[in-house]
C-alpha cells in the first residue's frame, strides 16, 4: 500500500502518520465490508475507531488540502490492492485478532 502512495503524484506528499492513518482507515473499511455478520458492539467499536482516526488525520495532516478526497478515494484504490494480495486467503481471523489488540490497547 505504501508503494502505491509513492507512485501516485496526487498523494505522494502524504507520508508518515498521514499515510499510516489512511492505510488504517482502509483496513478498517475493508474489515467492515468483508465480515458478513458482526455483533453490534464490534460494529460500534470499528466505527468509533474509524471516526477517531479520521478526526486525527483531519486535525494533524501535513497535506490537509485534499485529505477528505484522499480518505475516500484511497479507500477504494488501496482496498483493491489489499483484496488482490489476500485473494483466496483467510484474512478474517487476522482482522479479528488485530481489532481485538487495538481495542485492548484503547482500554
Amino acid at each position: 500500500m505504501y508503494r502505491w502512495f509513492e507512485s501516485q503524484p496526487q498523494v505522494s506528499s502524504l507520508t508518515g502518520t498521514d499515510s499510516g492513518c489512511v492505510v488504517f482507515l482502509t483496513l478498517l473499511q475493508l474489515y467492515v465490508n468483508k465480515l458478513e455478520m458482526m455483533e453490534d458492539e464490534i460494529t460500534l467499536q470499528v466505527h468509533l475507531a474509524k471516526r477517531s482516526a479520521e478526526g486525527f488525520l483531519h486535525r494533524n495532516a501535513n497535506y490537509y488540502k485534499d485529505v477528505r478526497n484522499v480518505t475516500e478515494a484511497l479507500l477504494q484504490g488501496l482496498g483493491n490492492i489489499y483484496v488482490q494480495e489476500w485473494q483466496g486467503k483467510d484474512w478474517t481471523s487476522v482482522a479479528n485478532e488485530q481489532l481485538g489488540r487495538l481495542m485492548k490497547s484503547k482500554n
